[in-house]
């Protein structure tokens, strides 16, 4: 992958919108932006932090629907096993040459798990956040 292409790549993971379906409402995340809607569920579920993560596409390239359906339910098991609140959701692209990809809002993930979690579904990036705090792009490349 040449830098250019890496560059637009992480261009079009900051320009996502990253929605999860919390009861009847749904959340909308923006890198870089606090929520008030996400800390509120927050505090009712009493954690302190979360990611938003997939296991479709690992390191960005295309798999087929049933496989990426088989990893997001791998990764839906291990969320829940692990103990972690979790609620369905999308990360919606801003580009309209980029299929939206299910994914997971997982509520009391620390930063150093969401980046464990995204290392072991192949993802180049998940989003972190943390009670009254932005939403951060983590990235989850191994060094």
């Amino acid at each position: 992958m040449s830098i250019h292409d890496e560059r637009a790549i992480w261009a079009a993971y900051q320009a996502t919108r990253f929605e999860a379906r919390v009861g009847t409402e749904t959340v909308a995340i923006h890198i870089g932006e606090c929520s008030a809607d996400l800390d509120a569920i927050l505090r009712r579920h009493t954690h302190t932090a979360w990611t938003f993560i997939t296991a479709w596409n690992p390191a960005s390239a295309t798999l087929p629907a049933d496989q990426n359906m088989r990893r997001n339910r791998d990764l839906f098991a291990r969320l829940t096993d692990d103990g972690y609140v979790v609620f369905e959701g999308a990360g919606v692209p801003a580009d309209p040459g980029w299929s939206a990809e299910e994914s997971f809002l997982a509520l009391g993930v620390s930063h150093g798990n969401a980046i464990h979690l995204g290392r072991a579904f192949g993802q180049n990036a998940v989003v972190w956040g943390a009670l009254g705090g932005p939403a951060e792009l983590l990235d989850c490349r191994p060094i």
